[in-house]
């Protein structure tokens, strides 16, 4: 009964979280609430919740209200939280470690999501929470990075988390929802309207020790993200490229800027305890021949399926070596199957 009301109370107090979360506070409980002024309507508003409620339970959608003990803490802070939260996924305290989110445009240049999730990759593999929505561009980029490091990643969604919103993006967050954490405030079956992803962003910021953003115009979602992050008095952190909005962020002195991930995780630790591995950082494994063979081939013009037949290899083997010299930062994806080497191979 009591996720019922919840429901029902998010639902009709959608657009008025604050409100509502005074209103609770003042009332002293749920109950106490619905007992004094949500009467009405209520045979309507809860026959809804219960609808929201069925479909959780046939699609295996978790829920957490604003009063459980594992509600994010550092949402009850903010002047709008959640009055419920749906999962899919491993629930993770996240304040017992270091989160940052990832944010950027979602017509992404092959540049800026190789950056995206060659930081997300370099973070994650020391301890970081990755922290995005789910989009499309840097978001997606950012989410692979850090399963690929073997670290945990958490999308916050504008949609339902039962909706493949992009489509593009299914299959990652069908791995998200099982072995990581996919969140949203929007019951099941809610498709993405723009209205949404501005309420969506709050939590991402507020999830996170910092924000940082990849790529982005001077008018974005990602800037909105970041200045939410500023008011809620959390780090802000831009990357040092040709991308007018973190240009603009940090011309403004509202952003740090950074040229690798160690800026960020130097940002958090103190010194004399730096959390990556330096030692690694300046002898960096040389390439070996095989990864300087696959390097002339992709400067050649070759596609992945020409490199694995003259080189005689395994595809997934190609597959596989590709994607570390991606995240090392020696080859930018261009399309299906086609890559080139950055300025760093050339180097």
């Amino acid at each position: 009964m009591n996720k019922l009301l919840y429901i029902s109370l998010a639902e009709q107090m959608k657009f008025r979280e604050g409100e509502t979360v005074e209103m609770l506070r003042n009332a002293g409980s749920i109950e106490a609430l619905y007992d004094s002024v949500m009467s009405v309507n209520l045979a309507d508003n809860m026959a809804h919740a219960e609808q929201i409620l069925e479909a959780c339970e046939q699609k295996g959608i978790n829920i957490i209200t604003i009063e459980d003990r594992r509600y994010p803490e550092v949402l009850r802070t903010i002047e709008n939280p959640p009055i419920v939260l749906y999962y899919k996924g491993v629930w993770r305290d996240l304040s017992q470690g270091l989160s940052i989110a990832m944010v950027g445009q979602r017509k992404a240049t092959a540049t800026g999501k190789m950056n995206a999730e060659r930081f997300a990759h370099e973070l994650a593999k020391n301890n970081v929470n990755i922290i995005s929505g789910l989009a499309a561009g840097i978001d997606g980029a950012s989410h692979r990075g850090a399963i690929k490091a073997g670290g945990f990643t958490v999308g916050v969604l504008g949609t339902g988390v039962d909706v493949y919103y992009p489509v593009e993006n299914a299959g990652l967050m069908r791995t998200m929802a099982k072995d990581h954490l996919v969140i949203s405030e929007f019951p099941p079956g809610t498709g993405g309207y723009p209205t949404n992803f501005p309420k969506r962003n709050r939590i991402v910021a507020a999830l996170a020790n910092g924000t940082f953003v990849v790529e982005a115009q001077v008018k974005s979602g990602s800037l909105i993200t970041a200045r939410l992050a500023r008011q809620m008095h959390r780090d802000v952190f831009a990357l040092v490229d040709h991308s007018e909005g973190c240009q603009s962020l940090i011309a403004k002195g509202q952003a740090i800027a950074v040229r690798n991930a160690e800026d960020i995780l130097d940002h958090y630790a103190p010194e004399g305890d730096k959390t990556i591995e330096k030692s690694q950082k300046k002898s960096e494994k040389p390439l070996t021949e095989e990864e300087v063979e696959i390097l002339r081939l992709i400067a050649l013009g070759k596609y992945k399926e020409e490199i694995s037949a003259l080189m005689e290899l395994d595809i997934s083997k190609v597959t596989r070596r590709i994607n570390m010299l991606e995240i090392r930062g020696y080859v930018v994806k261009t399309g299906h199957s086609k890559y080139e080497i950055s300025e760093r191979a050339i180097k």
